[in-house]
Parts: C-alpha cells; sequence; structure tokens
C-alpha cells in the first residue's frame, strides 16, 4: 500500500525488517512503506493489519522512540518493526513481553505431531491434542502459560495468545532445532523424562512391577524400566534406543546447544 501522495498527517511511514516479510503480501516487502492510517488505531492492531502476528515482534520503535503495542497511531509517524534478538530469554520481561516464564511449556496444534514427539524426548512439556480447535487452544495456552506452536498465522494473532511462534520449516527434525534456536531453553531440558504418548512424566520402576507389560524377550534383555505416570506406558531402552540418541544429538548440535 505506497501512497506517496496521501496527506503525510493521514499516514505513517513504516519499515519492517526483513525477517518479517515473509507474513506480508508481496507488495509490502519494501524497505520503506507509506501506508494510510483511516483513524486512530492501537499499534499492534496496525501491524497485524499488515499480516505480522504480534507474538512475532520484538521491538517496535515509533518516531525513533520504543513503545508497546498500547501506543495510539494518530498519523504522521514513522514506524521501525523488529523482530525479537534470538535467543529469546523467556525468564526476562521487555517493553513488548511483560510476563516472565519460570516453567517452560508448549502447545503445538495439530499439523505438528512429529515436531511434538521431538520436544517431548527432549523432556519439554508439549501439549497436543487432535482434537484441539484453535479456540481451545488459545484459551488453554493462556490458562497455562503455554507458547503456541502452530503454522497458522491467524491463530498467532489471538489476544489470548501472549507468546508463540510460526514454525517456518516443514521437516520435524528441523522444525525442532527451529524452536531450539528461537528460544533459550537449555536449563528446561530434560532428556527422555516424558511420555511421547500422553506428555505425563516418567519414573523409575522394578523390573517385577512391570513383567505384564512388557514382553519376555525384553524383561530377559533390559533391566531398567519406565512408567508413565499418566497413562502408565512402559519405556525401555530398546533396539530404537541408539537411533533416538544419534537424531536427538544431532538437534541439540545443530542448535547450538552441543559442541560438533
Amino acid at each position: 500500500i505506497d501512497c506517496p501522495t496521501m496527506c503525510s498527517e493521514m499516514t505513517a511511514v513504516v519499515s519492517i525488517h526483513r525477517d518479517l516479510h515473509l507474513f506480508l503480501p508481496r507488495s509490502l516487502q519494501k524497505k520503506s512503506l507509506r501506508i494510510p492510517l483511516k483513524q486512530r488505531r492501537s499499534v499492534k492492531d496496525f501491524i497485524e493489519s499488515l499480516g505480522i502476528p504480534h507474538v512475532e515482534i520484538g521491538a517496535i520503535y515509533v518516531n525513533g522512540r520504543p513503545v508497546d503495542f498500547s501506543y495510539i497511531l494518530t498519523g504522521g509517524e514513522v514506524i521501525r518493526i523488529l523482530p525479537p534478538a534470538l535467543p529469546i530469554r523467556l525468564d526476562q520481561e521487555s517493553l513488548l513481553r511483560k510476563r516472565v516464564l519460570t516453567h517452560i511449556r508448549f502447545a503445538a496444534d495439530v499439523h505438528l505431531g512429529k515436531l511434538k514427539n521431538y520436544l517431548r524426548l527432549l523432556g519439554l512439556d508439549t501439549v497436543y491434542r487432535n482434537h484441539l480447535t484453535d479456540d481451545m487452544l488459545a484459551v488453554l495456552a493462556q490458562q497455562e502459560q503455554r507458547i503456541v506452536l502452530t503454522r497458522d498465522r491467524s491463530l498467532l494473532k489471538r489476544k489470548a495468545i501472549e507468546l508463540g511462534y510460526y514454525i517456518r520449516e516443514t521437516q520435524p527434525v528441523l522444525q525442532a532445532i527451529e524452536v531450539l534456536k528461537r528460544f533459550d531453553l537449555r536449563q528446561a531440558l530434560r532428556p527422555y523424562s516424558l511420555c511421547l504418548r500422553c506428555n505425563a512424566r516418567l519414573t523409575r520402576v522394578d523390573k517385577k512391577h512391570v513383567e505384564s507389560d512388557v514382553p519376555a524377550a525384553s524383561l530377559k534383555a533390559f533391566h531398567e524400566f519406565w512408567r508413565c505416570q499418566g497413562c502408565q506406558q512402559v519405556y525401555w531402552e530398546g533396539s530404537h534406543f541408539k537411533h533416538l540418541e544419534e537424531k536427538l544429538c544431532t538437534i541439540l548440535k545443530k542448535a547450538g546447544y552441543l559442541r560438533p
């Protein structure tokens, strides 16, 4: 929307960082835009009308001064929109993000089932249910202070969602790497501590307590077992464990959490 002939009092000059251009139609992917303002409106409403979810914004400058989402635009402003500096420290507040998280928890939408498995393998509490609608997911995220992970841009524009991230990658391993790079999660990682099925905690159990739930061959070959506190699923380090270890090591290395 480039209207250089309009009166400056009824327009805003906008500069949007290139990392946010994926949310914009091609016509708005420019270094500087002059966009009409039909009425007074908050800077949050204005930016989201362009297509950028508020959770993807790290800083907003109006006439060279940092502002929060409630700032009211009246026309004639020069606006600069930036993504957050990475990795995002969730234990620190900012001008745009007042809430500080002491426990890192995610909520993944129905299209991210495989990503959910990798996050749970890493010990990151991740809610995922096939029946959750966007409304239900937004309410759950708000009530439990969860970070919403999705490939639905419109979902992230909901006011109830304070923290969220639009997943760029389509391949699950790359998506997991992407999440680890986005947020500083080093202290939150607890590999193999969560159930892949239901997200509940795993506790170590004596071999004699799982005899009826484990194949005889596995009982003979293995001596350490864990049971989910939620769905009661039993886990042990079977033949697949080495493969999982290699995959998680690859994810952590490429995310910069482990040395190559």
